[in-house]
């Protein structure tokens, strides 16, 4: 009653009046029932200038109830995260204890609302519990504050529990700074488990920096499949010549054994016409296994001259899978369910040899009513963002088996690269690794 009238006056304002609503709430949600708590809790969350009067003892107070009604997890976490309000550095031990309170379940529900709500400063702070799952969410909730975390990352890299230490790792890899390579670098050496080394090399890759290669050149050489795998991918993922000349240079390291689908991965990730260059100098080679290997995957990526060589291939396995999933590939025509593959590649090929490429792709194209100019991969007779636009249309509604083909044209008229796309990508991610020739498209319109 004491607060009933300036608290319906029409005089008071916005700030008065919640300041009166949380003077109302101290020293008394405590003493609520249930039902009268949930209510008063929706007031208090409604309330849009909170922040500005909210006191320490409110959020010790609203502490004081969640451990009330841990049964009642959802009441318990509604009065958990509005004690969360403010940020009080004084209140951070307690939200940590109560946090930890909860069923294993919610705690790290909770956890991740503290260390949303909190500075910098509260994570350093934490990073000294001695609860792993505490110190483990800090970590991870490290990277929103940008390079300013980087030391405090650092340091935890000192910690005993590896699930933090591989939190660590993840967390300088999104980062990606490239002044904290030296860092991560150690963790790639053969003293550490596994996991770890893969996780550092991840951040490696993800820091994207040159001057890494040599140390995950010498993990490629290890004994543990996952450590190689995951330097191929480091490799992949890091841009500029060196990386380039590495996948070229470890070719013969990876064709023809059980490794060689990772190799594939990592080179495909790269692009399309970068496996056609890495590889381009060993199609000649007088070693019969990397002549063929390296065919084999150029024809995966729509290169059309490895058609005559594939086909050759065949004589002595008619019915290899994957010679004849290249030939799909690099031809636009696809003779797998027939009676004899090797045979009708052959005759295709006989009637076809004198063709150029780009008619394999025009013709088969307009056949299935798509629209492409005659002089599409010829600048001077047809415009490069018409020739695009149209291959665009092609390769996200036509036919699967032509999208390495289309791809292959699209690199030859924007000399613009991308993640392979293969027959049989999945619809999202071919829109996605599309993307890049979508955005020449958009230069040239606007330009």
């Amino acid at each position: 009653m004491k607060y009933l009238f300036d608290f319906d006056s029409e005089l008071i304002g916005s700030g008065e009046r919640g300041r009166t609503f949380l003077e109302l709430s101290s020293g008394r949600m405590i003493g609520l029932d249930p039902e009268a708590l949930k209510s008063w809790l929706k007031e208090l969350y409604n309330l849009s200038n909170r922040e500005l009067f909210w006191t320490p003892n409110l959020s010790k107070e609203l502490l004081d109830v969640a451990k009330l009604y841990l049964n009642d997890v959802e009441l318990a976490m509604d009065c958990f995260n509005l004690a969360l309000t403010g940020q009080h550095p004084e209140v951070f031990i307690q939200a940590i204890d109560v946090a930890m309170s909860f069923s294993l379940e919610a705690q790290e529900v909770a956890c991740e609302n503290i260390f949303k709500a909190y500075p910098l400063e509260s994570h350093e702070q934490a990073l000294r519990d001695r609860r792993s799952l505490v110190r483990l969410m800090a970590v991870q909730s490290l990277p929103r504050f940008g390079d300013a975390a980087l030391p405090v990352l650092i340091f935890a890299l000192k910690d005993s529990d590896n699930t933090i230490l591989h939190a660590c790792l993840d967390g300088l890899g999104v980062l990606g700074s490239s002044g904290v390579l030296g860092e991560i670098e150690p963790f790639v050496g053969a003293e550490y488990d596994e996991a770890t080394r893969v996780r550092a090399l991840k951040a490696l890759g993800k820091i994207n920096a040159p001057s890494s290669l040599l140390v995950i050149e010498e993990a490629l050489r290890d004994f543990s499949t996952s450590v190689k795998i995951s330097a191929l991918e480091s490799i992949s993922a890091i841009d500029g010549e060196e990386s380039f000349e590495l996948l070229r240079k470890v070719f013969p390291d990876f064709a023809g054994t059980p490794l060689e689908s990772s190799y594939q991965r990592a080179l495909f990730a790269r692009g399309a016409a970068a496996t056609r260059n890495i590889l381009r100098p060993y199609l000649l080679s007088e070693n019969n296994l990397l002549a063929k290997r390296s065919t084999l995957q150029v024809g995966m990526v729509g290169e059309p001259a490895a058609t005559p060589v594939l086909i050759a291939n065949l004589l002595s396995t008619p019915r290899s899978t994957e010679l004849l999933d290249a030939l799909v590939s690099c031809t636009g025509v696809d003779f797998r369910k027939t009676p004899d593959p090797a045979g009708t590649y052959r005759a295709w090929w006989s009637a076809q040899q004198e063709t150029l490429p780009r008619d394999w792709l025009r013709n088969s194209l307009v056949e299935k009513g798509f629209e492409l100019d005659q002089y599409f991969d010829d600048p001077l007779r047809c415009e490069p963002s018409k020739a695009c636009e149209q291959l665009l249309a092609a390769l996200i509604s036509g036919p699967p088996r032509l999208r390495p083909l289309v791809c292959y044209f699209l690199y030859t008229i924007s000399n613009v690269d991308a993640q392979v796309i293969l027959p049989g990508t999945p619809e999202s991610e071919l829109l996605r690794r599309a993307q890049p020739w979508q955005e020449f498209l958009n230069e040239i319109d606007g330009a």
